[in-house]
């Protein structure tokens, strides 16, 4: 299986012709190609394109046959290394004290995606 970083994934967010990937349950899948079949409509896919869609994936109570159905985009996992160094700097307090907003998500995001 191929190990993707969080990187690549916030990478493909749709934009400027990219790919749209989702991290859903510590995997990633490529969405592009359904993103205009999805019964929800494209917005809903798009809101979590290139980032992590596992909560909203869970509240909205997906059926088992649309958890089945989603295999098949599946393209790999999220990178295990990136979940090490994000533990060890959650644990330490690394950069928490960084004011800017855009570093504190990071760190908050991957600490909840590795949790």
């Amino acid at each position: 299986m191929n190990l993707i970083s969080f990187e690549e994934v916030a990478r493909n967010n749709g934009e400027n012709g990219s790919k749209v990937y989702v991290v859903l349950h510590k995997n990633v899948y490529d969405l592009t190609d359904y993103i205009r079949e999805h019964p929800g409509g494209e917005e809903l896919i798009m809101e979590f394109a290139g980032k992590d869609g596992t909560k909203g994936f869970n509240d909205f109570g997906h059926s088992s046959d649309a958890r089945s159905y989603m295999k098949k985009f599946k393209i790999g996992e999220l990178a295990e290394d990136y979940c090490k160094k994000s533990k060890k700097s959650s644990k330490t307090g690394e950069m928490l004290g960084n004011s800017a907003d855009k570093n504190r998500r990071s760190i908050l995001t991957k600490f909840w995606l590795c949790s």
